[in-house]
C-alpha cells in the first residue's frame, strides 16, 4: 500500500501517517539536514540566523545554505539509502542539499510500500508531487473543519515548541501569535487544496490504532475574536465556505426542516457554492472596497447576499421573482437574513429596470434564461398546452423542459444589463446548465458568447454537460 497525506499544520497528520504500513512520516522535510539540535532532539532556534530562517520560510533553498548556523556539537536529521533516519553531526553540501528532494523520491518509489506526509514548508518540487499522486494508491489532502481551534494548536505549538508532546495547560493565548498563525495556515490551507483532491477531515479520522497520543492542551481565549481575526485574513471564497461550515443554521429549522434543498446549500462544504465561490473571483471581490454596490439577480432563499453582508460588504441588494417562488414561503428566512428583494422578472426581449447602478451583478445558476412559456406539452390525445414543463418520472426524476436564449434574446439581455453596470463594472452570469458548446444547431449563440465566456470548474454543481461557461460582462 503506497499512501500520500497532504497535510496542514495541526491537522492529525503524525497520528494519522502512524496508522499506515511503512511510515516514512516527513521524510521529505530537507530542512532538519540543517537545523541544529540538542541531543534531546530540540532544534536551538537561537543558533539560527535570522536570514536563515527567513530563507526556510520562503523556501529558498541556496540561501538558506548560504546562512547555514554552524553545529558547534549539535546534530542534524539526514536520510541513508534505505531512507533510514540518522543523526548525523555533518550538513550536506550546497549540490548535494538541492538535489535531496528528487533523491529520497528516487528511494522511495523503489519501494513496495510506503507513507509519506507532506506539508507545505518542505518545499516538495511540484513535480515530485505530482509523481507521488499519480503513483500512490491513495491520497488523503488532511484538513480540519474547525480551522479556529486549529490555528490555536498551531500558535500553541509555535509558542511552545512542543509539536507531538503532551502538554496540560498553555495559560492565556498570545493574540499577536495567533494572527501570524492563522495567516500561515491559511496559506497551507490554499496549498493543500490546489492540488483538487476530496478533503480527508481531522475530525472524521479513527486513530484507535495510532502510535501517537492526542495532545490535549488547556488554553484560555475569546473564540469570537479570534473568528473575526481569521476572517480578516481570510479571501472572500475562504470566508464565504467558513462562514456556511461553522453558522448555527439549526435557528432555522422551522424554515428548513421540510426542505431537503436548503439542507444541501447550508450542509458542510456543500459543492452547490463552487459556482458562486468561481464567481467571485471573476468578479474579483477582494480587490474592491466595502461599499461596492452589489446586485444578487434570482436570491432565491437569499444565502449569498447574506453571507456576504457579513464579510462586510456595505451595500447589496437582491432580486427574486414571485412567479418562481410560488409556493414557497421566504419571509421567515428573509427576515433573519435581514434582506428585502426587489420584484424582477426577466423575459426574453423585454425591457428590464433596475433600481440603480451596479459595481457588480451576479446571474448565478437561473432559470432566467429557461424560456418555459415556448414548450409545449402533448400527451395522450389531450389539447396542446405550454403550462407544463417540468414532469417527475415513476423513478422521482424531475424532467425539465426549456427553451434557450437565442442570439437576439442574448443580445438584448447584454445591452439591458450593461446599462446597469457602473464605469468599471462587471457583471457575472452562469447560465446552468450551459449547453451551447454541445448542441450543433445552437453554433451561432456559441459564436456570439465566446467573446464573453471563462470556463471554471468542471464541476457536475456549476454544469451538468461537463464544463461550467461563465459570462463576464464588463462596462
Amino acid at each position: 500500500m503506497k499512501t500520500l497525506i497532504l497535510a496542514t499544520p495541526r491537522s492529525g497528520s503524525h497520528a494519522f501517517s502512524s496508522t499506515f504500513e511503512n511510515d516514512l512520516s516527513e521524510c521529505m522535510n530537507i530542512e532538519d539536514m540543517l537545523l541544529p539540535r540538542h541531543g534531546d532532539n530540540r532544534i536551538d532556534f537561537e543558533a539560527c540566523s535570522l536570514q536563515f530562517l527567513d530563507a526556510l520560510e520562503q523556501r529558498h533553498w541556496p540561501l538558506a545554505w548560504q546562512h547555514r548556523p554552524t553545529l558547534n556539537g549539535h546534530r542534524v536529521i539526514r536520510y541513508n539509502d534505505q531512507m533510514q533516519k540518522i543523526y548525523s553531526d555533518t550538513q550536506p553540501g550546497l549540490e548535494e542539499f538541492l538535489v535531496e528532494h528528487h533523491r529520497r523520491w528516487q528511494l522511495i518509489r523503489e519501494m513496495s510500500a510506503w507513507t509519506i506526509k507532506l506539508i507545505q514548508y518542505q518545499g516538495v518540487p511540484e513535480y515530485i508531487i505530482e509523481q507521488m499522486i499519480a503513483e500512490a494508491d491513495c491520497t488523503h489532502a488532511l484538513q480540519r473543519r474547525d480551522i479556529i481551534k486549529q490555528a490555536v494548536s498551531l500558535t500553541v505549538a509555535s509558542v511552545n515548541q512542543t509539536w507531538h508532546e503532551k502538554m496540560v495547560n498553555a495559560g492565556e493565548l498570545d493574540v499577536d501569535a495567533f494572527r501570524n498563525c492563522a495567516g500561515s495556515l491559511l496559506e497551507n490551507i490554499r496549498w493543500v487544496q490546489s492540488f483538487g483532491i476530496e478533503p480527508t477531515y481531522y475530525e472524521d479520522l479513527d486513530l484507535s490504532t495510532s502510535s501517537t497520543l492526542k495532545i490535549n492542551t488547556t488554553v484560555e481565549y475569546d473564540r469570537s475574536e479570534l473568528q473575526q481575526i481569521l476572517h480578516d485574513e481570510m479571501t472572500t471564497n475562504e470566508f464565504f465556505t467558513d462562514y456556511i461550515n461553522s453558522k448555527d443554521w439549526s435557528v432555522l429549522s422551522d424554515v428548513w426542516q421540510n426542505k431537503d434543498y436548503f439542507q444541501y446549500l447550508v450542509r458542510p462544504n456543500s459543492p452547490y457554492w463552487e459556482t458562486h465561490k468561481f464567481a467571485f473571483d471573476l468578479a474579483e471581490l477582494d480587490t474592491r472596497k466595502k461599499n461596492t454596490r452589489i446586485l444578487d439577480i434570482g436570491t432565491w432563499f437569499g444565502i449569498m447576499p447574506y453571507v456576504l453582508k457579513q464579510r462586510g460588504f456595505e451595500r447589496v441588494e437582491c432580486t427574486e421573482c414571485a412567479e418562481h417562488s410560488v409556493g414557497i414561503e421566504f419571509d421567515e428566512l428573509y427576515k433573519h437574513f435581514d434582506i428585502a428583494p426587489h420584484e424582477l422578472n426577466i423575459q426574453p426581449q423585454q425591457p428590464f429596470e433596475l433600481r440603480k447602478k451596479y459595481d457588480v451583478i451576479f446571474v448565478l445558476r437561473s432559470n432566467v434564461f429557461w424560456k418555459t412559456k415556448e414548450v409545449l406539452h402533448h400527451v395522450n390525445g389531450s389539447p396542446v398546452t405550454n403550462d407544463t414543463w417540468q414532469v417527475t418520472d415513476g423513478k422521482g426524476d424531475v424532467h425539465t423542459f426549456f427553451t434557450v436564449y437565442r442570439k437576439k434574446d442574448w443580445e438584448f439581455f447584454i445591452e439591458n444589463i450593461r446599462r446597469y453596470l457602473r464605469e468599471g463594472g462587471v457583471a457575472i452570469v452562469q447560465p446552468s446548465p450551459y449547453c451551447y458548446d454541445t448542441i450543433d444547431f445552437l453554433k451561432p449563440e456559441w459564436e456570439y458568447l465566446q467573446p464573453y465566456c471563462v470556463q471554471g470548474p468542471n464541476t457536475e454543481e456549476a454544469n451538468p454537460n461537463g464544463t461550467a461557461w461563465y459570462l463576464r460582462i464588463e462596462k
